[in-house]
This record gives C-alpha cells, sequence and structure tokens, in this order.
C-alpha cells in the first residue's frame, strides 16, 4: 500500500502544501484501507474532464509549470502542475496526443469544485462517510487503495480539503 507521495510528486508541488499544512502537523491521520479504491472510481473517485482541452477549460489557469521531461521511442511526456483558484493539478502529458493525460495528483482547497461526491466546506458525503470518516469532527483521513488515496482534512465536520494521488504507471 502506498502511503506516500509518488515520485513525480516533488517538494514544492501538491504533496508539500499536504505535509506542511498547519491542520495537518496537528492532526492525526487515520487510515481507512479500500483496496479497491482508484482515482476513477464512480463513487469514491474524483471526476475530472476526459480531454486535456477540456481540463484547462474548467477555469482560469492561475499559473502551470513543467516539472521534468521523458523522452520515450517517438515521442515525449511532460509532468505538469496547473493551478486554478482553489484546485492544483498534477498530470503527465503527452506529445504524441495532445489530449491524453494521466492525473497524477489533484489537490481541491476551493469551495466552486464539484469533482465527485467530496465538496470543500460541506460534511462529509454518504460513500466516504460509510467509511467512518464521518464519526470524526476534525483531522485528517487517509483512505488508501492498492495504488491510489485521497486525503480528506475535517474541520468542524465538514470538508476543509482533500488531496487525491493516483497512480501514472
Amino acid at each position: 500500500m502506498r502511503r506516500s507521495c509518488p515520485r513525480a510528486c516533488w517538494p514544492g508541488l501538491l504533496c508539500l502544501l499536504m505535509i506542511v499544512s498547519p491542520a495537518a502537523a496537528r492532526a492525526d491521520e487515520s487510515e481507512v484501507e479500500v483496496p479497491s479504491f482508484s482515482c476513477g472510481d464512480k463513487v469514491l473517485g474524483i471526476r475530472l474532464p476526459a480531454r486535456l482541452s477540456e481540463l484547462r477549460a474548467l477555469g482560469t489557469i492561475r499559473s502551470q509549470k513543467t516539472v521534468s521531461r521523458q523522452h520515450w521511442d517517438g515521442y515525449e511526456t511532460a509532468e505538469q502542475v496547473i493551478y486554478f483558484a482553489g484546485l492544483g493539478v498534477q498530470l503527465v502529458a503527452f506529445s504524441n496526443d495532445a489530449e491524453r493525460y494521466l492525473l497524477a495528483a489533484a489537490d481541491v482547497t476551493g469551495r466552486a469544485w464539484s469533482l465527485g461526491a467530496l465538496r470543500v466546506g460541506r460534511p462529509v458525503p454518504p460513500p466516504f462517510a460509510a467509511l467512518g470518516l464521518g464519526h470524526q469532527r476534525d483531522g485528517i483521513w487517509l483512505v488508501a487503495g492498492e495504488t491510489d488515496s485521497v486525503h480528506v482534512e475535517l474541520r468542524d465536520g465538514r470538508v476543509r480539503r482533500f488531496v487525491y494521488e493516483c497512480y501514472t504507471g
């Protein structure tokens, strides 16, 4: 079970935000193992557009950065971080298919984002409450699958932030 950030999640990026979050520093993280959990899960996962152009059109991009590039036989991949207001997305983009991307991580802190069952500022939704997240008013929960996970930060019984970490291969 993966309990730390993937190789692609370097200091200064999304995982560092979760690690040094003041609430994260004060709270004990509780873990719930759900072996079948994945970022693409229809109930517990995050829902983002399938095409990179649609993802980029979700809102005004505040900043973006290419973290690294890898050269393969006939194409190149680029690890990128894109920041919208209240949403940071780390992904792998492909030079041979401009619309293809793999999600590495998503850090959601804004109330405006409706990307699945979790919503910032709202109570824990039933699918997550069924895992035990509804019993705690404050703290950080880790819902961990075999390769993917989501950290859910709660304050006063409401979702304050959530960070999906997704395996990209």
